[in-house]
């Protein structure tokens, strides 16, 4: 099977301003990218959040919030692919639906057809004490089974994050993430395990990255607010050395 599927994984943080406003030139940028992607004859899948974070009426309830800023993210990314002539779907995802093949197949149907996936957790329906959303309610998580459901179709996957990757206690990138550096690494993560929208700091997606890896899905955390940042995670994947970008996890 032809590994030539990346997966990119994108957080409230890169595409709202933290006070409900929607970073648009972001998101513009993250389909031009992956529309580059697709002309190379790779394909790519795209995890979403920022519903929640898209609307400021705080009022609300996360589940309302999720249910107002889904369209609103979703029709920005479909107009935006629009121009490049690529058709994109969004799917919402709980734990359940991962216990049968069909968001497997969707995802594999998806990549053969050209057809890129947006893909978040059901928000609307999310409480933390459903069964059901206890992984999925946390985007890194549902990166991670979204990738291991089509593993053999994934050649890599880009995390961003607003650091310049995972750094060490003096502030400094660590390029290159192993197994054996597991404990280490995981002891500079910052945040906790909270499930929601920009609460886990760098620990979630840590260990997502080392589990990717330890499947054989090399995946690299990069910072998101740097111009063309997945289509450079990519190059870090393919070429390892590639200008020491970000924290690839092996």
């Amino acid at each position: 099977m032809k590994k030539n599927v990346y997966a990119l994984k994108v957080g409230s943080n890169l595409l709202t301003d933290g006070n409900g406003v929607i970073k648009v030139q972001n998101i513009l940028s993250i389909c031009q990218q992956v529309a580059k992607l697709l002309q190379s004859g790779k394909m790519a899948f795209i995890v979403s959040s920022g519903a929640i974070a898209s609307e400021p009426d705080k009022s609300m309830t996360r589940n309302l919030r999720a249910v107002i800023g889904q369209p609103e993210l979703i029709s920005l990314y479909k107009s935006f692919f629009k121009i490049y002539d690529i058709k994109c779907g969004q799917l919402l995802l709980t734990d359940r639906d991962f216990e049968s093949r069909i968001v497997r197949n969707v995802l594999i149907e998806a990549f053969e057809k050209k057809i890129v996936l947006i893909l978040n957790a059901n928000d609307g329906t999310d409480n933390k004490e459903s069964g059901y959303l206890t992984e999925c309610a946390d985007n890194d998580r549902l990166l991670k089974k979204a990738v291991l459901s089509a593993k053999e179709y994934i050649a890599g996957a880009v995390i961003g994050f607003e650091k310049k990757g995972a750094l060490n206690n003096s502030g400094k990138v660590i390029h290159f993430a192993t197994k054996k550096r597991r404990e280490e690494i995981m002891s500079y993560a910052k945040g906790g395990s909270e499930l929601g929208q920009g609460k886990n700091g760098g620990r979630t997606k840590f260990s997502v990255a080392f589990d990717l890896a330890e499947a054989e899905v090399p995946t690299v955390v990069v910072p998101g607010s740097e111009a063309n940042f997945f289509l450079k995670g990519i190059r870090r994947i393919v070429n390892q050395n590639y200008q020491s970008f970000g924290t690839l996890f092996i």
